[in-house]
């Protein structure tokens, strides 16, 4: 998506056809017709006819980029941030980013089952079996996309109560109103650096 692109698929400056949707998705032809079909059925994606081919829209009610098309609380996807580790992630970890979006806390940065609430200590954290379940993704699973975002700086981990609690950088999703230089997102981008640091270190010392 492009800036005030009205959601149209593009790359290189060119919209995406079928084929390169394929190609990003790394599946045949069939099961890409079959994803298409499914993401229009729940009006996410919008195809329109252009000549043999069709360009694709995403529809600007889940996603939009330049402008709020709704009212109500949403999550900033910062691509700054993104861009910088994309090619290095693979469709499932760009996926588990795209799924905690909506349980992404807009002050502490944890994902939680209530991310609007503004009383820290009412706050309900969510662990590894909760977070397995609210984005129907394996336990043993989520372990391991974890680690490689972790070396990535995405996540970050902390234990609290003998739980895992999952942070996400603020420069990757956001929800304040002001430009996020603030101490305590400041004081949390240090955490998340020591964190990554830490991680690479530790995957290092196993393969050797």
């Amino acid at each position: 998506m492009k800036m005030n692109g009205k959601g149209l698929l593009q790359k290189d400056g060119k919209p995406l056809k079928q084929i390169d949707i394929q190609n990003i998705f790394g599946k045949s032809k069939r099961q890409t017709v079959d994803i298409v079909k499914r993401l229009e059925t729940l009006s996410i994606l919008i195809a329109v006819k252009d000549g043999r081919s069709k360009l694709f829209y995403i529809n600007e009610r889940f996603h939009s980029m330049g402008k709020i098309t709704r009212e109500g609380k949403f999550t900033k996807l910062l691509t700054t941030k993104l861009r910088e580790v994309v090619k290095d992630l693979k469709l499932e970890q760009l996926g588990f980013l795209y799924k905690i979006l909506p349980y992404f806390h807009y002050d502490t940065c944890v994902l939680s089952h209530n991310p609007n609430e503004q009383d820290e200590k009412k706050i309900l954290f969510m662990n590894r079996n909760e977070l397995s379940t609210a984005i129907n993704y394996d336990v043993d699973n989520i372990t391991a996309l974890v680690k490689k975002l972790e070396e990535k700086g995405l996540i970050m981990t902390s234990r609290r109560y003998g739980n895992v609690l999952y942070y996400v950088h603020p420069d990757l999703m956001y929800r304040q109103a002001n430009n996020g230089d603030m101490e305590k997102f400041n004081a949390l981008r240090k955490m998340f650096k020591a964190h990554q640091v830490n991680a690479i270190s530790r995957k290092t010392k196993v393969r050797d």
